[in-house]
């Protein structure tokens, strides 16, 4: 479009160069003067075009470099994050395995017995009941001295 206007405006000018003889001298100054004026346009929207357009296509090659990096990171982030879950998912599982040996361990060496025995009771003596417990020496004594049954 700027190259239209630019190519008119020297159209008009060729063409008021054959009428310029007729035409008195203020038109034909004002004629020129915007015939003149219709060019720079023209020109100043082709700079600034030329311009816009190579603004375009710096930013869009910086765009592209950008996508491309930021397409890299975020692989790079999907291969980490992937490799966290599989090492998080390791080491739940050998936790797993290791929190449930140990708490079977400690069940199976923890057996508290409940059964109670009567000690043989001895002729003149106190009777003695002892009760087997997890914790040490728990032994309840009767106060009264057993008798034998005859």
């Amino acid at each position: 479009m700027a190259d239209e206007l630019v190519n008119k405006s020297y159209q008009l000018r060729g063409v008021f160069s054959n009428f310029s003889a007729t035409v008195s001298s203020d038109d034909a100054a004002f004629f020129r003067k915007t015939s003149e004026d219709i060019r720079k346009m023209g020109q100043q929207l082709k700079e600034t075009s030329k311009q816009i357009k190579d603004n375009a296509s710096k930013q869009q090659k910086v765009d592209s470099e950008k996508y491309k990096k930021d397409r890299k990171e975020m692989a790079a982030l999907k291969k980490e994050n992937f490799s966290l879950k599989r090492k998080v998912a390791e080491l739940e599982s050998e936790n797993d395995i290791f929190f449930d040996d140990s708490l079977l361990s400690s069940q199976e060496s923890y057996k508290p017995s409940t059964k109670a025995t009567v000690a043989s009771p001895e002729p003149e003596t106190t009777g003695t009941v002892v009760v087997e417990s997890p914790e040490p020496e728990a032994v309840v004594a009767s106060p009264e001295p057993l008798k034998p049954d005859n």
